[in-house]
């Protein structure tokens, strides 16, 4: 497992250069650091640890043999960290949107969204379903399934309290991520819904 500090666009497979993702990061965080760079006065994690400690947007890719498998979006100013893991194909098939109770101390993962593909199918347009399920801290938690085949969307809501223990996380250290991207949360409800282990 490395971790680098670069954009990963989840929608069409594609690892941003450094280049790109600084000023990405510059635009979205009003920042002007992309000239550090370019003369040599700050590399890319330099850039990233700033942002991490002044609260602004970051972001990082972890690779498996040199292959892109989880990205992560940090940004403790919009109270939001956004961790997508990706299958063999380079898709986010499994997105954690986790937000803020505590700053810069404690997350609960609020939103998960499972996204599955056909089989077979190498594309990120073919999806035949996917499910976007709400938490909140009292254990209540709803889901929407979009089917993409049949063109219909079915909600649904949990009738008694789940056990969220799995849904908190510590605030990451800067190159600590661990926690984060730990995709099993010990809840037995999205595995059943989404028929693999979390």
């Amino acid at each position: 497992m490395k971790i680098i500090y670069q954009r990963y666009n989840v929608w069409k497979g594609i690892l941003k250069t450094e280049s790109d993702t600084i000023e990405y990061w510059d635009t979205v965080n009003k920042t002007r650091l992309f000239k550090k760079f370019q003369k040599g006065q700050m590399t890319i994690e330099d850039i990233a640890r700033k942002n991490h400690e002044d609260g602004l947007l970051y972001e990082v890719t972890v690779l498996e043999e040199d292959t892109p498998a989880v990205f992560l979006q940090i940004n403790h100013k919009n109270e939001f960290i956004g961790v997508n893991f990706m299958d063999e194909v380079g898709r986010a098939y499994l997105t954690y949107h986790f937000s803020e109770i505590e700053a810069k101390k404690k997350l609960f993962l609020n939103e998960v969204w499972y996204n599955y593909y056909t089989p077979g199918d190498k594309s990120f347009d073919n999806e035949e379903y996917r499910i976007n399920f709400i938490f909140d801290r009292e254990g209540n938690a709803a889901y929407r399934k979009y089917d993409e085949i049949n063109k219909k969307t079915m909600d649904y809501e949990t009738k008694e309290p789940l056990d969220i223990n799995g849904l908190y996380e510590d605030y990451p250290e800067f190159g600590n991520y661990s926690g984060l991207i730990k995709k099993e949360r010990n809840m037995k409800f999205l595995a059943d819904v989404c028929s693999i282990k979390l």
